[in-house]
């Protein structure tokens, strides 16, 4: 697995697609003290949402080693194209974070996946 994390205390795994379930799972053996969690439409779980404090927190970037800050400020989509999930995951359009919750103080560079 690409993270290395000795001993978190929780982990949340979303699986997007429903064939890689059992990937997603397989996930717990690598923390097995941890509390573990997944969702998300893969499970048909479209809908559940994580925790307040999960989905809003400033994100652990030394774990990506990347020099940008990445996040979405809306959720949704307003528009219902035939072959897009998007407007059933996520719902309909609204906004979701400020830049703040997500923008690392040292990084010049911000990626929006609104």
């Amino acid at each position: 697995m690409g993270f290395h994390v000795s001993n978190p205390d929780r982990v949340y795994v979303s699986c997007i697609f429903s064939k890689n379930v059992s990937r997603a799972r397989g996930t717990a053996t690598f923390y097995p003290d941890a509390k573990f969690e997944i969702g998300g439409p893969g499970l048909g779980t479209a809908g559940i949402l994580l925790p307040y404090e999960v989905e809003h927190m400033m994100p652990d970037y030394s774990l990506y080693g990347i020099d940008y800050s990445v996040g979405f400020s809306t959720r949704g989509c307003f528009r219902k194209c035939p072959f897009c999930q998007v407007h059933e995951v996520e719902g309909s359009f609204r906004e979701h974070a400020s830049i703040e919750e997500f923008l690392h103080p040292e990084h010049q560079k911000l990626r929006l996946f609104d």
